[in-house]
């Protein structure tokens, strides 16, 4: 339920811009386009994580991880952490 929640607090997101994390499992229903839409909301940049806690990327939104995490009927998914502008430490 993390991407329903994230997509309903868009506007509040773009005014404070807190750091995000949350998981992303397109076999839970996730759709890549709530990376465009925090792009939009001023988020620019995302560390992946494994379910498991490795650490796999880092990218510019709105990033192309959706792929890899579909398919795996909820064994594997994405922990995602999102910042905006510089706040990236």
């Amino acid at each position: 339920m993390d991407i329903p929640i994230v997509l309903a607090g868009l506007d509040l997101l773009a005014r404070v811009q807190p750091v995000l994390f949350f998981e992303y499992d397109p076999d839970a229903g996730a759709e890549p386009t709530v990376f465009e839409r925090l792009r939009e909301a001023g988020y620019t940049r995302m560390h992946v994580y494994e379910n498991t806690g490795e650490h796999v990327a880092t990218v510019e939104l709105p990033g192309a991880i959706h792929e890899e995490y579909a398919g795996h009927g909820g064994a594997r998914y994405a922990d995602v952490c999102v910042f905006a502008g510089d706040l990236e430490p």
